[in-house]
């Protein structure tokens, strides 16, 4: 139907029930079967027509609701599967993950023993390298002193044996040196 005859339906429903609903003569006292068979006449017209007009659009209503409700149960039952399926790879997941955490500590202190043992066996060696590096050095340190004292040594011991010989010197024992280096020089010259 379309919307015209829709209201004309209720324009005739609604004219219709307030001339029924006058009573003529304007008092009645008893029961007045005509007005009330009017009245459920009326209803029944009312009630029909709305029916009528109504039933495919409350179907139409209905069954849309109807396939929706079932539609967003369907979902959410896939949804409920969904999640159920996530709980179980996330409770699998946690099962393993304390296992996987033992793993990755047995594994750390692996590593950092053999990282330890490493370092200290690194640290002996360079302790034994600065140890020998050290007693070089002590040892050129002392044999440069030796050196410097045997010079000073000597040095105060020609300083003593000059002072001692000019001292003990006097013109005839330098006489006799002089002549005596000069034959010795003769000599070793001759011998070439």
């Amino acid at each position: 139907m379309n919307l015209r005859k829709t209201l004309f339906m209720i324009v005739f429903i609604m004219v219709s029930l307030t001339a029924w609903s006058a009573e003529p003569g304007g008092h009645g006292h008893g029961f007045d079967w005509f007005g009330f068979l009017g009245k459920v006449f009326n209803s029944t017209v009312l009630f029909g027509g709305l029916i009528y007009l109504l039933r495919k659009p409350l179907i139409r209503l209905v069954s849309d609701q109807s396939r929706s409700v079932r539609a967003d149960i369907e979902d959410r039952r896939k949804s409920i599967q969904a999640s159920d399926a996530d709980y179980a790879a996330l409770k699998k997941r946690l099962e393993g993950l304390e296992a996987e955490i033992r793993e990755i500590r047995r594994q750390a202190e692996e590593n950092g023993k053999r990282e330890r043992s490493r370092i200290e066996a690194d640290g002996r060696a360079e302790a034994e390298r600065i140890a020998r590096l050290t007693r070089e050095e002590i040892g050129n340190r002392v044999d440069a002193a030796v050196r410097r004292l045997k010079d000073r040594v000597a040095e105060m011991a020609i300083q003593r044996f000059k002072e001692e010989i000019q001292g003990q010197l006097d013109a005839e024992r330098h006489r006799r040196i002089m002549e005596k280096n000069i034959e010795i020089s003769g000599e070793v010259i001759g011998r070439q």
